[in-house]
């Protein structure tokens, strides 16, 4: 298994040990800094029946959602990819999953 589609998988598994509902989609939007200063974090997730509600993550997911995105964002960098400093990561109930980066530069990377 490649790294990276591991490194996705722990990611989602976070996600499914924070929501707190049962799901059809959970959408997480994040911005990493150059200088890997987590800037943000939103998770929002969408119910069974369409209703949309934002939940947070325990403190020691934080961290580890924070280190994943560094660990990943770095492996692609190794394979070539210039830095993103935005993901979009959303998960389905049938565990497929799509990415959007941005690479757009932050304040406190100027």
């Amino acid at each position: 298994m490649q790294r990276d589609i591991q490194l996705y998988q722990e990611y989602a598994q976070i996600l499914i040990d924070n929501v707190p509902c049962d799901f059809k989609k959970i959408t997480s939007d994040c911005i990493l800094s150059a200088k890997n200063a987590f800037s943000s974090s939103e998770r929002t997730v969408e119910d069974p029946v369409g209703e949309l509600s934002t939940f947070g993550a325990k403190a020691k997911d934080a961290y580890r959602e924070f280190k994943l995105l560094i660990e990943l964002r770095d492996f692609m960098v190794s394979q070539g990819q210039p830095p993103w400093t935005g993901i979009r990561f959303t998960l389905h109930s049938d565990g497929k999953f799509t990415t959007e980066f941005s690479y757009d530069p932050l304040e406190d990377d100027l």
